[in-house]
């Protein structure tokens, strides 16, 4: 018995060099959204703890404001990681733009970083309580992600 191969079908199967979806990126992304929360919340706590100036000022009567300006870049910072961090989960969850989850990632990152930049600053004894929460879970959490990104970084298109 004698095969033909038609022209359209190769003799031999070729292989492929797409790499599956594996649940690493999902996992990434996942980490990724949840960082974004948590640095959101923190965001708003940071907001919460600038507006509390008048009363700082009434009961201890010494700051020179630098507290609450770190604070307020910290609220500033992570409102702008919350956005890049969803972004670059749903990014991640797509398989698309490369760059731009990590550079979302990124800016999460410096958001999280910057929650325990404010503890360092701020006088206040709950500012270790605000970074056990916040910054060491953002800052956990997106190194995970980070590393998962470029573990599967073959897996974008």
């Amino acid at each position: 018995m004698k095969h033909s191969y038609s022209s359209e079908e190769p003799a031999y199967p070729t292989p492929s060099l797409k790499v599956g979806r594996t649940g690493i990126l999902t996992a990434s992304a996942v980490l990724f959204i949840i960082s974004a929360t948590i640095v959101l919340i923190g965001a708003i706590f940071a907001f919460y703890v600038t507006s509390l100036l008048p009363l700082y000022y009434y009961y201890f009567g010494k700051s020179n404001g630098v507290e609450f300006a770190v604070l307020m870049v910290a609220g500033v910072l992570g409102i702008l990681g919350f956005v890049s961090g969803l972004v670059s989960g749903v990014q991640s969850l797509r398989r698309k733009q490369f760059a731009i989850c990590i550079s979302g990632a990124a800016l999460l990152l410096s958001a999280g970083t910057m929650q325990f930049v404010s503890t360092i600053e701020f006088p206040y004894s709950g500012s270790i309580t605000f970074s056990a929460f916040f910054g060491v879970p953002i800052t956990i959490l997106t190194i995970f992600g980070l590393i998962f990104l470029i573990i599967r970084r073959n897996e974008f298109s």
